[in-house]
């Protein structure tokens, strides 16, 4: 389902001024840069991210620009229905 854009703002803070606030569980569509994908439930995906923020906040003490943000509710991944707290 990709996230819809009140959700995207609101919630995942996608366009925020602090890119670190941002949720690190979104993902674009591979088709489609306007389409937005949570992938915090997927467990393989999300260890993934997890690794790669610690790696990186290691490597780089001031983590700016980085997304550090687990605002992410987490949804499944379905591409062809919009979803997110404004959508039945």
């Amino acid at each position: 389902m990709t996230l819809s854009n009140r959700h995207l703002t609101d919630v995942c803070l996608l366009h925020h001024a602090d890119a670190s606030l941002t949720c690190r569980y979104l993902c674009n569509d591979e088709l489609d840069d306007s389409k937005w994908y949570c992938q915090k439930l997927r467990k393989e995906v999300k260890k993934i991210v997890d690794e790669d923020l610690s790696r990186m906040s290691e490597k780089h003490r001031h983590r700016s620009g980085i997304p550090s943000g687990d605002n992410c509710k987490g949804y499944p991944l379905l591409k062809h229905i919009q979803q997110g707290f404004d959508v039945d």
